[in-house]
C-alpha cells in the first residue's frame, strides 16, 4: 500500500473549499493552497473568459503560433488569461512580468492579469 501524503491531500481540499477548479488557486486567500496545476495553452484561466476565443481571438491555433513569453510583435500567440489565439500588433495590450512583455487579447484580460499576475504566470509558465 502506498503512503498518502496528507499535506497534498489537505492542499487539494483547501483548493476545493475555495471553489478553485483543477487546484489552480487564483485569488484564493487560503494559506494552505500551495499546489497549482498548469493549464493547456487553449484553456481559459476561468470559464468566464472563454468568450474571448470567439470575439478577441480564436480557439483554433494558426500555424506558427508562438507561446508566451517568447512571442513578439507580428507573432500569433495565445492570451495567458483567455487562451484565445490572436496576432500581436502595435496596439495589442501589453503588461510586463519579470521584465518580459506579456500580451493580452482585451482589456478584460488585462485587468484580470493586473489583479492575478502571479497565479496566471504560474499557470502559464511565464
Amino acid at each position: 500500500m502506498h503512503a498518502i501524503d496528507k499535506r497534498k491531500l489537505f492542499t487539494r481540499r483547501a483548493a476545493i473549499a475555495c471553489g478553485v477548479t483543477a487546484a489552480l488557486a487564483i485569488g484564493c486567500k487560503s494559506q494552505h493552497v500551495e499546489e497549482k496545476t498548469a493549464l493547456a495553452p487553449e484553456e481559459p484561466i476561468d470559464e468566464s473568459f472563454r468568450g474571448c476565443q470567439k470575439s478577441c481571438g480564436s480557439a483554433e491555433a494558426p500555424a506558427g503560433l508562438v507561446l508566451q513569453p517568447d512571442a513578439k510583435l507580428g507573432d500569433s500567440t495565445r492570451c495567458p488569461v483567455s487562451g484565445a489565439a490572436f496576432q500581436i500588433t502595435e496596439t495589442t495590450l501589453q503588461r510586463s512580468y519579470r521584465g518580459r512583455p506579456v500580451y493580452l487579447c482585451c482589456s478584460g484580460c488585462a485587468r484580470y492579469f493586473d489583479a492575478h499576475a502571479e497565479a496566471v504566470a504560474l499557470a502559464r509558465h511565464l
